[in-house]
């Protein structure tokens, strides 16, 4: 007989059925308590549910048989999203604050799921929404009830099942272009360190401490040491101190947040040291290399298309904390003299080859009647290389008219690059993306000349991070302070994490050091450029879709 856990779970099954998702987030207790209630209804054949949750469900890529679920078991399904996710840090449609109603990061909707007797679905889906301060919601929300507000019915298609509005206006044009995974030939979500405390470091000096922790110390005194908690399913102290043990590895850096390295340690086994080291990407990113980082969804976040470069390997959560795991394109795939791909070091004989599929290259190639090269960039005049097509789709993905265009289908897929026939065109949108590239990874030249002062002195330590609009000053204790920061470049995001204040807050109760206090310097000239060439890529695009 099974016990409600397994009974539950059963029930879920009608969620998860043909999603091919590598992960489904499926078992928020709120998602239960919603199937369990219509699994009730289902029982009786009529009944009403209201419930006020998470309101991830609404419009979550992996959410859409749930969606499609309830809508062939109800008659009528009313969404009220309230909205609120500090997690996805969106204002309202005027540029005004958005507050959540309760004291919490998630968004929140009330819904009300209807079942007549005798009737069948598809539901009709009603949706209204409300934006503002949280005294405003509650103003509107204790004069209302479902007859005084303004529904618009939605009408949920079979590809997604949303319960929001959609403009699918672009659809057609938006879909003409390549998705990045049929750009690329090997791709992969970023690794899963399982253990932070243990597997990333600050500095290679520490590192090398836990190392030598590892190798001296047995897996109890490990976990207490290192405030472990349990083991779970996909890694173990036990693994983690066998792997080191018994594997050959390379200290490495790895890229934890935007414009911030930190220090591991891969063996390339899945399970050991790290839980998932994703070794096929990983080790072509031990070589000399660079690669795309993107998100599947932007999971709700307007008008933005979230893309990166590094030339390190990422972790799970080095773009968003909860809302997407970065997807790794490299740019080049390394291949040894025994045909051995992916291999963890490099070895005499190693070759390199562009990591673009054939049928793109011969499709951009022709469209723009140039020959495409192996290695590098071509002169845009007759030739082009991976490395002109790797700036090219940068700057595009930067362009905010793209992002704006096209945000409804940013949201539940990877990007998508159109391409242009103009071979100009092709050249100044390349330009722009190279010089975001030098930008991002840290090699411009010009990052060295400060647009921040760090004028006071004292003991480096950031103790609290608070910024002050009026003065351009970000505070990390209460007398030093990072001088002439504008607003814009403190909110600039890259992701989910707004660089200059997550980048501080991480370090707090840190010493920086004279090289931390350059690095951060050189992140705000980074990111004041980056806003400029945004600007400058939508001047050079004449229109969309791209001629």
């Amino acid at each position: 007989m099974l016990n409600k856990n397994e009974w539950i779970s059963g029930l879920l099954e009608d969620y998860k059925r043909d999603l091919n998702e590598k992960k489904i987030n499926l078992d928020d207790d709120y998602i239960k308590f919603i199937r369990f209630g219509q699994w009730r209804i289902q029982q009786t054949g009529q009944g009403i549910l209201a419930f006020i949750t998470n309101n991830s469900f609404i419009d979550g890529l992996t959410h859409r048989r749930m969606r499609q679920s309830l809508m062939e078991t109800f008659t009528d399904i009313y969404i009220l999203n309230l909205h609120g996710s500090s997690k996805k840090q969106k204002k309202a449609p005027d540029g005004s604050k958005d507050e959540n109603v309760f004291d919490i990061q998630q968004g929140v909707s009330i819904s009300l799921f209807v079942k007549e007797s005798g009737k069948t679905g598809p539901a009709r889906v009603h949706h209204a929404e409300l934006w503002g301060t949280r005294e405003s919601k509650y103003a509107i929300l204790s004069r209302s009830d479902i007859s005084s507000i303004q529904w618009a019915e939605l009408q949920p298609r079979a590809e997604g099942f949303f319960f929001v509005p959609r403009n699918e206006a672009n659809k057609a044009e938006y879909m003409k272009g390549w998705s990045v995974p049929d750009i690329f030939t090997l791709y992969n979500s970023a690794i899963q360190t399982k253990k932070d405390a243990l597997t990333i470091h600050f500095t290679r000096q520490q590192l090398e401490s836990v190392l030598k922790d590892i190798k001296t110390k047995d897996p109890e005194t490990l976990r207490n040491a290192y405030d472990l908690g349990p083991d779970g399913p996909a890694w173990s102290v036990a693994a983690a101190k066998k792997d080191v043990m018994q594997s050959k590895g390379q200290i490495c850096q790895v890229q934890y947040r935007p414009f911030d390295l930190r220090w591991t340690y891969f063996t390339g086994n899945t399970g050991g040291f790290l839980g998932r080291p994703r070794a096929d990407i990983t080790s072509q990113l031990l070589q000399p290399n660079i690669a795309l980082a993107t998100v599947r969804q932007i999971a709700g976040v307007p008008d933005l298309c979230e893309v990166f470069v590094t030339n390190h390997t990422m972790t799970d959560r080095s773009m968003f904390s909860t809302l997407g795991t970065p997807y790794l394109f490299p740019l080049y795939t390394y291949t040894t003299s025994d045909n051995t791909a992916g291999t963890l070091f490099a070895q005499t004989g190693t070759t390199r080859t562009p990591n673009l599929a054939p049928e793109f290259v011969k499709a951009f190639g022709e469209k723009l009647g140039l020959t495409f090269i192996s290695d590098g960039k071509g002169d845009a005049k007759k030739t082009f290389g991976p490395e002109d097509v790797f700036h090219y789709a940068y700057a595009v993905f930067h362009s905010p008219t793209y992002r704006e265009r096209y945000a409804e289908f940013l949201k539940i897929d990877f990007p998508r690059l159109p391409l242009t026939s103009d071979k100009k065109l092709f050249a100044k949108l390349a330009a722009k993306g190279a010089e975001l590239f030098s930008l991002h990874l840290l090699k411009a030249p010009t990052l060295d000349s400060f647009v921040t002062t760090f004028p006071v002195s004292g003991t480096n330590t950031v103790e609290k991070v608070r910024y002050d609009a009026s003065r351009k000053k970000v505070w990390i204790n209460d007398e030093q302070y990072f001088g002439g920061l504008p607003e814009n470049i403190w909110e600039f995001q890259v992701g989910g994490y707004q660089v200059c204040d997550k980048w501080l807050k991480d370090r707090k109760g840190r010493t920086l050091s004279a090289d931390d206090i350059r690095h951060y310097q050189r992140v705000v000239v980074a990111l004041k450029a980056t806003i400029r060439i945004m600007a400058e890529i939508d001047k050079v695009i004449p229109g969309w879709p791209l001629p």
